[in-house]
């Protein structure tokens, strides 16, 4: 798979070109036309359509994982009586670990949707305006929107730590332990 997207973005590599409008700035873009078109609906149709439909598809799946096996804990906890009181001793602890991974998981995918939100509207109107005369104004308008667009979708991958370390009391005292050694 690995080999697969490496062979697939190769062409990243030639049909870039560098401009330098001052000394010492150098602007890496696309070669405009076609070829600006097609990156920009592909990373549309990665980044914002295939991507978090897989983290939910994939996101429910883990869920109904879990509520299997937690159903599937209780079924056999009931067949002995030390099995019962084993399970219930240990399922407690587990369900809410299991709370706290489905906790994340939503919040990890909710923040990845919203705040990868802006860039197909970024790269839509950067479209727009490349296919017809624009003034200044919309120019920069367009730069903005995908400044904002581009620091937004960094979010997500920052996020993370916080996420945890707020939601899981384990990942809060492995933490303390690696900063109090």
């Amino acid at each position: 798979v690995t080999l697969f997207w490496l062979l697939f973005h190769i062409h990243a590599l030639f049909l870039t070109h560098n401009i330098e409008p001052a000394p010492n700035v150098i602007i890496c873009s696309f070669q405009p036309g076609l070829y600006a078109s097609f990156m920009n609906y592909y990373i549309i149709l990665i980044q914002d359509i295939l991507v978090p439909l897989s983290m939910i598809i994939l996101g429910a799946w883990t869920v109904r994982n879990l509520r299997k096996r937690h159903q599937v804990n209780f079924a056999t906890a009931t067949t002995a009586v030390t099995a019962v009181t084993t399970a219930a001793v240990t399922a407690r602890p587990t369900h809410s670990k299991n709370n706290q991974l489905i906790q994340i998981l939503i919040i990890d995918i909710s923040i990845y949707i919203i705040f990868s939100a802006m860039m197909p509207p970024a790269l839509i109107y950067i479209q727009i305006l490349q296919s017809r005369s624009s003034s200044l104004a919309e120019i920069q308008l367009g730069i903005l929107l995908m400044n904002f667009a581009l620091f937004s979708s960094y979010i997500p991958y920052c996020v993370g730590f916080y996420t945890n370390f707020i939601m899981s009391r384990k990942f809060r005292s492995e933490i303390k332990k690696i900063i109090w050694r």
